[in-house]
Order: structure tokens, then sequence, then C-alpha cells
């Protein structure tokens, strides 16, 4: 199902096309409506930059504490924090939309 707003952009960016010649292929890509290898590659980058900042903001000794209840431990201790904030980090974001400015 399609949102309204989406449908809007769409809607519009037909008239666009219409009223100033172009095609509407380049209407449609001007107002981020086509999904091109640039525009997921935007999303995939943008979302692994939210992730890493979330996990950055987080240090080691708060993921640490996080999910052990320590501030010390193994290397494959510190991995296990770090997954388990990005599997849940994930779940959280699974639902979001990425918006390109």
């Amino acid at each position: 199902m399609i949102d309204k707003l989406t449908q809007a952009s769409f809607d519009q960016a037909v008239t666009a096309s219409r009223r100033k010649g172009t095609a509407l292929i380049e209407e449609l890509n001007a107002r981020h409506l086509l999904t091109t290898r640039d525009v997921e590659h935007f999303a995939a980058f943008s979302e692994l930059q939210a992730l890493i900042a979330a996990l950055d903001a987080r240090g080691p000794a708060q993921l640490m504490r996080e999910h052990h209840g320590r501030v010390y431990g193994t290397p494959v201790d510190m991995y296990n924090a770090i997954m388990t904030f990005a599997q849940r980090w994930v779940a959280t974001h699974a639902g979001e939309t990425v918006t390109r400015s």
C-alpha cells in the first residue's frame, strides 16, 4: 500500500513532467521516488553510520555492563556484547524509513 504523501508526490511528478515536457523518470528521481543503486547505497550506508554512532556513544564499559553486568572480560565477551547491541539496534530500527534530503 502506498502512503498518501508518496501518492501525492507521485501525482505532482506526473503533473510537473507534463507541464515542463520532461521525462517522468527524471521528475520521479528528483522527488526521490525511485529506488536506484545510489539510493540503496545511501540508505545502507546511512544506517551503518547510525549504528556505528550509536555503538560509539555507548562505549566499551557501558556495552560490557549492559551485556555482562561488569566492565571487564575477554575479547569474546566484548564481541558478544557488540553483537547483542547490534541485534537490538536493528530490531528497534527495522520498521523505520530512511528519508533523503
